[in-house]
């Protein structure tokens, strides 16, 4: 009997974790705006330096990578969204960073993406002191940040 009343149990939890018919409520995707721009790093183009923009009140980030002319355009990643172009509207924190974590597959010991040391200064990622406010309409945000180098 008690192995049965555990069937049942787990088989109404079971339902009750999926749902009926997506009786959630529906996510709002916050206002957004178009944002493009290119990044110098010293003055010269920089291909595939990661470019985002973090709301300062909270909220979903956004984020792009740059061309071979330095050029990028933000995106909003949501799982329940989908991929929207643009940032959120109001003021941003921005991070501008080479770094990148080897990621792995399933059952691989060699990574599928190789990972990346950070060349761009401090003041530019981990210790930002970039903002940019995002307003209605199309944005356009240029940066000429230094490397580690400089």
């Amino acid at each position: 009997m008690g192995s049965l009343m555990g069937r049942v149990a787990a088989v109404l939890t079971a339902a009750a974790l999926a749902g009926c018919g997506g009786g959630g409520p529906e996510v709002e995707p916050p206002k957004m705006a178009s944002v493009t721009g290119v990044v110098l790093v010293d003055g010269t183009p920089a291909e595939g330096v990661s470019v985002t923009f973090q709301p300062v009140d909270g909220g979903a980030v956004s984020a792009g990578t740059t061309d071979e002319a330095g050029e990028y355009t933000l995106k909003l990643q949501s799982g329940s969204i989908g991929e929207i172009p643009g940032a959120t509207i109001g003021r941003n924190r921005v991070v501008i960073s080479t770094e990148r974590f080897p990621e792995y597959g399933d059952d691989s010991p060699r990574p599928i993406v190789d990972g990346r040391p950070e060349t761009i200064a401090p003041q530019y990622n981990k210790n930002t002191t970039l903002t940019a406010d995002v307003v209605e309409g199309e944005n356009f945000f240029d940066f000429d940040v230094d490397s580690l180098r400089r």
